[in-house]
């Protein structure tokens, strides 16, 4: 069982289709194919349901994805941490939604490498929900979610949480004194996933969408270039509204919610040096009370 074989198994996982893989590993789908043959042969187990064009992983394929993953991040770490001596003397590994980074684990990280010259540091940036679905299997130091993860191995607490608002194109003046929940139900929306939940409780249910990014950052250069409204994290459009590029839009009547979020780490963090200084750093400069 060798290291390509794996990839190869991981990448049709993912993709589904055997010629999408091929073009993303840069090989013929033969080579796709008999991989997943040889694997499928090893194993002594069918890994993939095939369609006419697809293919499904079987129970055995699901199991066996797990461990694939955990021998592909064992090796990554192998690797690094061979080349690391002599340039480094300790890593971290850090876990992070896009629009988490964005916002505000950027200049983190940014701060944490000028106090920490001496330290590498891994940035692996997934959705909330794929990270807790890796958080047993891959070597993730810290976490930052905006779901909620519930482990008795784990220390979760607070890390920001970011005021959402309503923005548009400044040229877009129609309401920047005020609008009121009834009022923006037939405005002309963009969707950010900045919520688990659609907007339901604002937007009617089931509304189709100009455009739907599920990385709120790049939402904005859509919306300063449009009469389009967006719901935003404020943090991430900071600089845009001071810039008057993007307006904000009040509401009259509600008070639009904030986006928690969380820092997830091993009960046994205090072994781990590098990450006691980013906790340090952390909750001297970064958590709100």
């Amino acid at each position: 069982m060798n290291t390509e074989s794996l990839k190869t198994f991981v990448a049709l996982a993912r993709s589904g289709n055997f010629t999408k893989t091929a073009q993303s590993l840069y090989v013929a789908q033969s080579t796709v194919s008999g991989r997943i043959k040889e694997l499928e042969s090893q194993l002594g187990k069918p890994l993939f349901f095939r369609g006419k064009q697809d293919v499904t992983l079987t129970p055995a394929g699901k199991e066996f994805l797990t461990y694939a993953n955990q021998i592909m991040e064992l090796e990554d770490n192998a690797i690094s941490a061979v080349n690391m001596i002599g340039q480094f003397s300790d890593s971290l590994h850090i876990a992070v939604p896009h629009n988490l980074f964005d916002c505000h684990v950027n200049r983190l990280v940014e701060q944490f490498m000028r106090m920490n010259p001496d330290i590498a540091v891994r940035v692996s940036i997934a959705h909330s929900e794929e990270i807790i679905s890796h958080m047993t299997i891959s070597n993730y130091d810290i976490a930052f979610l905006y779901s909620t993860f519930h482990n008795p191995n784990y220390i979760r607490k607070p890390f920001i949480s970011d005021q959402i608002v309503l923005a548009t194109s400044s040229v877009n003046t129609e309401y920047c004194t005020g609008i009121a929940s009834t009022q923006i139900a037939e405005l002309p929306f963009v969707y950010s996933q900045i919520w688990e939940l659609n907007y339901n409780w604002i937007l009617p249910e089931h509304r189709v969408y100009a455009l739907n990014i599920n990385v709120v950052s790049k939402m904005i250069s859509y919306v300063k270039a449009s009469n389009w409204y967006c719901f935003f994290p404020k943090k991430i459009i900071e600089k845009d509204l001071h810039e008057g590029s993007l307006i904000e839009i009040p509401f009259l009547d509600i008070d639009l919610p904030t986006k928690p979020s969380f820092m997830v780490y091993s009960n046994s963090y205090e072994k781990n040096d590098a990450l006691v200084k980013l906790i340090d750093l952390i909750e001297q400069d970064y958590v709100q009370a």
